[in-house]
This record gives structure tokens, sequence and C-alpha cells, in this order.
């Protein structure tokens, strides 16, 4: 099975070290490092409303607002490699595992949806800010990556390129 550790964690507040989840005094982005590096400054993921696929774009890094997380126990303590976790968009809902006919099979729900987890190169560490890590998928059992595609927005599952 093939890692993929394409995204880099990036907050609008420089103090922050760690990723602290459901605290609204901090919020993140999820900084694609293939785009990074194919074009600078770089693109985090956001809402952006599409005909094809789930409503997920690309922005410039600037403001470090676009991703929430939350916990399975609801607790506040920094976020941990391989921990599962909720993600939440900012403009949008959860994000899930969920069929699409087009674009990355993800959707949109109303309740967190505890299936997500970054991995990285020591399980069970605290995860430090700008590392770079894996986002995984526990309901596939697959890591999300950039990758062109016809239809939704650029990304695709790493053993799954049909999903």
């Amino acid at each position: 099975m093939a890692i993929v550790l394409d995204w880099i964690l990036r907050s609008n507040n420089p103090a922050v070290t760690n990723i602290i989840p459901d605290d609204f005094n901090y919020s993140y982005d999820l900084l694609n490092q293939s785009l990074q590096i194919s074009q600078p400054p770089g693109k985090t993921l956001r809402y952006q409303e599409r005909e094809y696929g789930i409503n997920l774009g690309w922005g410039n890094e600037a403001t470090g607002d676009n991703i929430r997380f939350r916990k399975v126990d609801g607790s506040t303590t920094p976020i941990m490699y391989g921990e599962v976790i909720a993600l939440r968009v900012n403009n949008g809902k959860w994000v899930k595992y969920g069929h699409r006919e087009y674009g990355i099979n993800l959707v949109w729900s109303d309740d967190p949806v505890y299936e997500w987890k970054f991995i990285g190169p020591t399980p069970g560490a605290v995860i430090s800010m700008n590392e770079v890590v894996g986002l995984y998928n526990t309901a596939l059992n697959d890591t999300v990556q950039y990758a062109e595609r016809e239809y939704g927005i650029n990304l695709r599952y790493s053993n799954h390129w049909d999903q």
C-alpha cells in the first residue's frame, strides 16, 4: 500500500506549534506539498463551489482559517499521529468518504465523522506545525494526494485511483 505524505499543516497564529482540535481561537490550513512545489507559494484546501464533485478547491496560502478538527472524545489536547479525528472545511461541512459520480469520493456531513487521521514519521507523537503529513481516510484505508483529474478537485486516493 502506498502511503503518501502530501500535506503541510499551517496556522493563522504564529504562536501555535501543535494542532488543537475544536478550539475556535485557532484554525488551520492544509497546504498541499505537491502544489507548493509546482505553484509557489502553494495552495491550500478550501471550500469552492464547482459544477462537478464536492465543493472543494484550492486557494492561495494566506489566512490559515479553512480547516478545523474534532477528536472522538471531544478533548482539546494536541492531535497525535494516528489519532482518529473529524475534519471540517469552513463554509462547508464535515468531510467524509462517500460515493460520487464525479471527482474524488468525498461528501459533506452535518455531523462530525471520525474517519480521518494524520500519518507521519512517529505514530503516537504530537504533530507539530509545518510537518509534512499524510491525510489518511480510515473508511477507505487510503491516503489522499494531489493528482490531476478531469472532473472535481485535483485529489485522488493513493491506491484507489477510480475513487
